[in-house]
């Protein structure tokens, strides 16, 4: 099986960008609303980057 060098840590970034940007609009304080969605972002891509580094150990 080919292993898929995408990283979910991007992917979480961006839509945590994505969110970040319309909920700025309507928040007010609008980088920290847009940095504090990033960081959710990136930390659920890390996230599921270990849990699939964990099903890649035990299966």
């Amino acid at each position: 099986m080919k292993e898929d060098n995408r990283s979910a840590v991007w992917g979480g970034a961006t839509i945590g960008l994505f969110v970040g940007v319309i909920l700025g609009l309507f928040i007010h304080p609008f980088f920290r609303t847009v940095i504090i969605t990033v960081l959710i972002g990136v930390v659920l891509g890390v996230l599921s980057n270990l849990l699939a580094l964990l099903g890649r150990k035990k299966g």
